[in-house]
């Protein structure tokens, strides 16, 4: 990969069956059809320093920014989003870029 990105979500799931079936049933076809990796994707975080909200984190990594985008905002992935929102109390999403060493 060139220049990946990466998608990050702190969640806080409060119905652990509903989330998997409902929303990973619909959400993880998409991953696969955009070709992402999923780097990170449990309950089994420990906080080495400060406050972490949440019982759930996901890493995924996209090829680059544009294929992250056009995942997200795809019709697919967009039928997902009701399912995880029904079924968390947390959605703390941010995409990034790969870090790039400063010349």
């Amino acid at each position: 990969m060139a220049d990946p990105a990466y998608f990050i979500a702190q969640i806080q799931v409060d119905d652990w069956d509903r989330f998997i079936g409902e929303y990973g049933s619909v959400a993880l076809p998409t991953l696969m059809e955009h070709n992402a990796k999923i780097l990170v994707g449990g309950p089994g975080a420990t906080v080495l320093e400060g406050q972490w909200a949440g019982n759930h984190t996901v890493v995924l990594e996209f090829e680059n920014r544009e294929a992250l985008d056009t995942w997200y905002a795809s019709p697919e992935y967009q039928a997902a989003r009701p399912f995880r929102d029904a079924t968390t109390s947390l959605n703390n999403i941010v995409a990034t870029e790969a870090f790039v060493m400063p010349e």
